[in-house]
C-alpha cells in the first residue's frame, strides 16, 4: 500500500500580499459584472415589446448585479492598506462633517444618534475619508449588535491633548471579548461580512496615529467604542 503523500506546508503570507491578491481578483470580477450589466442594458434598449415580463427579469438581474458589485467594492475598500494623508481639520468642523456623513450614509437608522459634543476649533491632523470609513464601521457594528431599538449615543471631546470620539449603545450579549474585536482578520464570517470591518478600522486609525478601544460596561450594559486621535501629526 503506497505511503500517503505528506502535506505541503504553506508559507506564511503577509496580510498585504493577501489583500493585494484579493483586491486584484475583485477588480477583475467587477469588470466582468460590469460587462454583463452592459449586455443586459443593451437587451433592454433593443426590446420591442416593452410589456414583456422578460424585461422585468432583466431589470431585476441588473439590480442584483449592482448589489453584488457594490458588495465587492466594499470588501476591496476594507482590504485597502492603512495609508493616510492627514491635514489639519478644525475639531468642530470635523465632528459636524462626520455627523453629516453618518446621517447621509445611514438614513434608516432609528432612533437617530443622540450627540453630545464638547469641542472647539482645535486643529486635528486627520485624513477625513480614512476616519469617516472607520467611524462608519463602528456605526454598522452598533446597528447590528445593539439591543432592539436601542439608542446609539455619540460624543466628541478634547481631553488631555487628544481628540476623543465615542459611540455607545445598550448591548447585553457579547460574542467574545470586545477588547479583542478586530485584532485579526477573517475571525468571523457570514454572508456579506468577512471579518474585516473592525480590523480595517483599527488599521485606518493606526495610520492616523490613533487607536480604537472597545469595552463593555457591565453596570450600564453598554458597549462603548472609543476612537482616540492625537492633536499632533503622527
Amino acid at each position: 500500500m503506497p505511503e500517503p503523500s505528506p502535506r505541503t506546508a504553506l508559507p506564511d503570507v503577509p496580510y498585504e500580499d493577501v489583500a493585494g491578491f484579493t483586491r486584484k481578483l475583485i477588480h477583475d470580477v467587477r469588470n466582468g459584472l460590469n460587462a454583463l450589466d452592459l449586455q443586459l442594458a443593451s437587451m433592454l434598449d433593443m426590446a420591442s415589446d416593452t410589456s414583456s415580463p422578460l424585461l422585468e427579469d432583466v431589470t431585476l438581474a441588473r439590480r442584483l448585479l449592482g448589489d453584488e458589485a457594490r458588495r465587492l467594492g466594499q470588501l476591496s475598500a476594507q482590504m485597502r492598506g492603512g495609508a493616510a494623508d492627514p491635514i489639519a481639520y478644525g475639531a468642530n468642523d470635523l465632528v459636524e462633517d462626520l455627523r453629516e456623513r453618518i446621517e447621509r450614509s445611514f438614513k434608516d437608522l432609528t432612533p437617530p444618534i443622540s450627540w453630545t459634543v464638547s469641542v472647539g476649533s482645535e486643529p486635528v491632523p486627520v485624513d477625513f475619508e480614512v476616519l469617516s470609513g472607520a467611524v462608519a464601521e463602528l456605526v454598522r457594528n452598533a446597528m447590528q449588535f445593539r439591543t432592539s431599538g436601542g439608542q446609539i449615543e455619540g460624543s466628541a471631546a478634547i481631553e488631555g491633548g487628544e481628540f476623543i470620539f465615542e459611540l455607545r449603545h445598550p448591548q447585553k450579549e457579547l460574542p467574545g471579548n470586545p477588547a479583542t474585536w478586530g485584532e485579526a482578520p477573517f475571525r468571523s464570517t457570514r454572508r456579506g461580512a468577512y471579518g474585516l470591518g473592525l480590523f480595517s478600522a483599527r488599521r485606518a486609525l493606526a495610520a492616523l496615529g490613533g487607536k480604537l478601544e472597545i469595552r463593555h460596561d457591565v453596570v450600564s450594559g453598554e458597549l462603548r467604542s472609543r476612537i482616540t486621535l492625537p492633536l499632533t501629526t503622527p
